[in-house]
């Protein structure tokens, strides 16, 4: 793609040959096409220059100028001082899916990889309120046992077999 050939890779790496091209931006952008994340590169002025295949599939675009549309709307959901400085940040995009969003910042512009982290989020969502549950469950049931001690005016033993050790209620001393 002609948008390609306009990267050159940060001046920290250094070219990697993995088309056998001459150009390295052209090696360049072939190894970013092969990153798992969604990448899209960014010029100075911020304007989205490339998208990975799988950043265009996380749009939805078929095409490069597509996706480099949909990934300037994405991206103006990041807070300025983020596109300015660089960093991480959630996002919650207009399809309701979560995305965790870092922007590294270099002197050629900048580089944002997307990571769609919904299915995670409603992983430990789910997680969280089966927490929560257990413990109304088990505080239910601590309440229900405190109460038929009462009640019955009985001494009870605790053993914890783990431990050998015995606990006992105020009114089992006597028995």
């Amino acid at each position: 793609c002609a948008a390609a050939r306009t990267l050159r890779p940060p001046s920290p790496l250094p070219p990697v040959a993995v088309t056998g091209s001459p150009d390295p931006a052209v090696d360049f952008a072939a190894a970013l096409d092969r990153v798992r994340d969604a990448v899209f590169v960014l010029d100075r002025t911020g304007a989205v220059v490339h998208a990975t295949p799988v950043a265009r599939a996380l749009v939805g675009a078929g095409d490069l100028a597509e996706a480099l549309a949909r990934a300037t709307t994405l991206l103006a959901a990041v807070p300025a001082s983020l596109r300015a400085e660089g960093g991480t940040t959630r996002v919650v995009d207009a399809m309701g899916r979560v995305l965790d969003i870092a922007i590294g910042i270099d002197a050629q512009g900048a580089t944002a990889t997307v990571r769609d982290v919904t299915a995670m989020q409603a992983a430990l969502d789910e997680r969280a309120r089966q927490a929560a549950a257990d413990e109304a469950t088990l505080r239910a049931s601590e309440a229900r046992l405190r109460a038929a001690v009462e009640v019955v005016a009985d001494g009870v033993y605790e053993w914890d077999v783990v431990t050998d050790r015995v606990i006992e209620t105020a009114r089992s001393a006597p028995l």
